[in-house]
């Protein structure tokens, strides 16, 4: 009876804290991580239209900033190749190499006024958007696709 009783205590000490350190270790890192990619994918989100954006700015690509007598082809917003180097970073280092690679060929592909329709852009834009959903697990992105395809009927 004694020792049943023991056994009851110290159980009753022990469980709560092995729960809770269970509980901190697998469940509370796991939701740590999945806001972080998360915020990563809303990040890259936001760095593709400030690309997209800047890229379509008359004004911004008739005013180009020269160095030595070179420009950018495209000239960028300091906060948009800001946004582009964290986006690029955060994916590097919470998703697969597939997933950094279509991002990052996404941020290198040509984008102009010049290039209208950009349609190798939004072709980028979208295979790496459907890789990053899938490693999130989000499973509706055949919308996002089907938008793609209808904007590119609409421009040929």
């Amino acid at each position: 009876m004694r020792d049943a009783i023991i056994a009851g205590v110290i159980s009753g000490l022990i469980s709560p804290l092995i729960l809770a350190w269970l509980s901190h270790k697998i469940i509370w890192k796991s939701q740590r991580r999945n806001e972080i990619r998360m915020n990563a994918f809303s990040d890259v989100i936001t760095a593709f239209g400030l690309l997209e954006t800047d890229a379509m700015d008359i004004e911004l690509q008739t005013n180009k900033k020269e160095y030595r007598g070179f420009s950018r082809v495209t000239e960028f917003r300091p906060e948009t190749i800001i946004a582009m180097g964290k986006a690029s970073g955060m994916v590097k280092a919470f998703y697969s190499n597939d997933a950094f690679l279509k991002v990052d060929k996404t941020f290198k592909t040509k984008i102009s006024l010049e290039n209208i329709p950009n349609m190798e852009f939004y072709e980028c834009r979208t295979e790496a958007v459907i890789a990053m959903a899938k490693e999130l697990g989000i499973n509706n992105i055949g919308s996002f696709k089907s938008i793609t395809s209808a904007l590119k009927r609409s421009l040929h």
